[in-house]
């Protein structure tokens, strides 16, 4: 039985996906930091946490899905630097 969400590994991840990827400022600013070779990915994550928790002044998306490292992180796993 698979337990994936829509190609995600849950419903949280999903969930963090979907804003990142809708919310303009927060899609420019993950490109912005995915051009950043010398970034590595873990950092970048830790980087979107404090961004997306200020823009959304909460520790959830408006939907209730968790901002945390593994959710974050998660989004970034399939991303490739020269896709953006």
């Amino acid at each position: 039985m698979d337990k994936t969400y829509n190609g995600h590994k849950n419903w949280n991840c999903w969930n963090v996906s979907l804003w990142i990827d809708n919310e303009y400022s927060l899609y420019k600013s993950l490109q912005n930091k995915l051009k950043q070779t010398s970034i590595s990915y873990d950092d970048i994550a830790v980087q979107m946490i404090l961004e997306i928790k200020s823009y959304f002044q909460s520790e959830t998306t408006p939907d209730g899905a968790p901002i945390n490292f593994h959710t974050v992180r998660e989004h970034l796993r399939g991303i490739k630097r020269k896709d953006y």
